[in-house]
């Protein structure tokens, strides 16, 4: 075996990219000589029952002093963030190894994108989340990455808040697809010379109730619009137009597509990947728990978009962050 560099039960890795992580050693071989067994400590500690470690008989992690292995795999990872709740940190240690780009989904406005817990909130199935578009005239589109869906219908399910003294004009939902995000194709309009949907008797106030302002509130109407597409659809991108004189917010709790009868699933959840993607291009970082101080002389990175930089990073259990990198001192840096 080739000479190890003795390395601290944290192991941090800079750069933004998916990735697996395999880290080749000995687990717990440069560890302290005191002994794992818990009944050689006083007390589990606070908030931890029971307190007494000689009564605790759960499993307990050891140290593996003598097989040569990927002491990262199953370890805990933690990221610096993630694009989505499916491409996370611990995806790097579960041992799949995948060169294949991962599905993911994006949510945007005029505004620019939807924050991530808010991408889902209409394709979700839930009654209570929802988005709200702003203005007479707005949109959104579902941005489906590396994965397309057929359709042959959308259902619009949610509210309309309008001014009455300027909703003259009719109004327009027209839905669009394309493959590109540049180039769309109508395939499915909905319009009117009244209002859509069906009134309620409510108002919604407009303005902030903790203002000392006057209050001013807008009718409300019911929306649970079909829009029937001229053909089957089947596209990448879906772009939602909203267009009405006067019109405050659309707030929507569901937009279903759907195909033969069916509701199309939109989640990028269906899928699995192997692989942890950042939420941004730039300096994210990404760590994995070793579980004790052990020895290794091998990374191994396999990308699927290679970070532009990167380095390596060991932090010992006082928080003191030393740098053992690069190959200077015989480390096998392999990554593709």
């Amino acid at each position: 075996m080739c000479k190890q560099q003795k390395v601290s039960r944290i192991l941090t890795l800079c750069g933004a990219a998916a990735t697996s992580l395999l880290l080749w050693g000995c687990s717990g071989a440069g560890a302290t000589t005191e002994s794992f067994e818990r009944s050689d400590y006083y007390t589990r500690g606070i908030g931890q029952y029971p307190g007494n470690p000689k009564e605790d008989f759960s499993p307990d992690l050891a140290p593996d002093k003598s097989n040569y292995r990927n002491i990262a795999l199953l370890r805990s990872a933690f990221n610096s963030s993630s694009h989505d709740y499916n491409l996370t940190a611990q995806l790097v240690t579960d041992g799949i190894v995948t060169d294949q780009q991962p599905q993911y989904l994006i949510l945007s406005t005029p505004a620019g994108e939807a924050p991530r817990r808010e991408r889902e909130w209409m394709i979700d199935e839930g009654p209570y989340s929802r988005n709200t578009f702003e203005g007479a005239d707005t949109y959104f589109q579902f941005a489906l990455k590396n994965y397309s869906k057929q359709a042959d219908k959308l259902v619009l399910t949610g509210t309309l808040i309008y001014d009455d003294q300027l909703a003259k004009d009719g109004y327009e939902i027209i839905c669009q697809g394309s493959n590109d995000g540049q180039n769309w194709t109508e395939v499915g309009k909905l319009s009117g010379k009244g209002l859509p949907g069906d009134a309620v008797r409510y108002r919604m106030p407009v303005t902030d109730p903790n203002k000392q302002t006057e209050q001013i509130s807008m009718p409300v109407r019911k929306l649970n619009e079909t829009i029937a597409f001229d053909k089957e659809a089947n596209y990448s991108n879906y772009r939602v137009l909203l267009k009405m004189a006067g019109a405050h917010s659309w707030v929507f709790t569901a937009a279903d597509f759907y195909n033969k009868g069916g509701m199309v699933e939109m989640k990028p959840s269906q899928f699995f990947n192997s692989a942890w993607m950042s939420a941004t291009t730039g300096e994210e970082w990404l760590y994995v728990d070793l579980g004790s101080q052990s020895e290794f002389d091998k990374v191994v990175l396999r990308w699927i978009n290679k970070a532009v930089k990167y380095r390596c990073l060991i932090m010992p259990n006082s928080g003191r962050i030393s740098l053992n990198f690069p190959a200077e001192r015989n480390w096998s840096m392999k990554s593709r």
